[in-house]
């Protein structure tokens, strides 16, 4: 839940608009369930763990939680982060996907952990959890580039011979100096050049949240 509110809450969207059922959403549930429920077997049928291991797995299974109340706390009080860019991103918004990225993988190093604990405890090892959770992690890395890549609307669709009354610019980040970032550059170089070839006959440019 501390999950779900974070996104909602930071991405401002209401509740009616918020899908459980995304593959992101699943994917946490799923490993939520699986810590409390590897974390409990651990607890109450493993007799023979020493009760300070114990403890020790059940504060790795709950640690993923500590940087999402940061961040919920970071939004809810508006601490003030520092401003800039990093890679055309906002600090800001930098500052708490670290601190998501950082929860996800404590997450999944603690699954490792307890699930290595429970079916081959003689063979455990913190270096094979960390093993099979960067694996996991590289995985999930390159499956989110390339469902991404597959979920970009195809651009052939597209009539490049048609013509068309408004071309949009998505905002970006402007750096110092009033200079736009390649990424923005490129939007605006763009759209100029549709717009003297005729393919457009306005542009309509979007701002953003970012400072000033």
């Amino acid at each position: 839940m501390i999950l779900f509110f974070m996104k909602k809450t930071i991405n401002g969207i209401a509740w009616r608009d918020f899908n459980v059922f995304y593959f992101g959403n699943i994917f946490n549930l799923v490993l939520s369930f699986l810590l409390i429920a590897g974390i409990l077997i651990i607890f109450y049928f493993r007799k023979d763990l020493k009760n300070f291991e114990k403890y020790v797995f059940i504060i790795l299974g709950f640690a993923f939680l500590l940087p999402l109340m940061a961040i919920v706390i970071i939004n809810e009080i508006n601490i003030s982060l520092p401003e800039g860019y990093l890679f055309n991103y906002p600090l800001s918004k930098v500052y708490v996907a670290s601190l998501f990225i950082f929860s996800e993988c404590i997450q999944i190093f603690s699954f490792f952990v307890i699930m290595l604990i429970i079916f081959s405890y003689k063979e455990f090892s913190y270096l094979n959890s960390l093993f099979y959770s960067t694996a996991s992690i590289i995985l999930l890395v390159l499956f989110a580039f390339f469902y991404t890549i597959g979920g970009v609307t195809d651009i052939e669709e597209i009539d490049k011979n048609g013509e068309y009354e408004v071309g949009v610019i998505l905002g970006a980040a402007v750096w110092s100096d009033n200079k736009p970032s390649p990424l923005f550059e490129q939007r605006i170089g763009k759209a100029y050049e549709l717009y003297k070839s005729k393919k457009i006959k306005k542009i309509l440019v979007t701002g953003g949240n970012a400072p000033g």
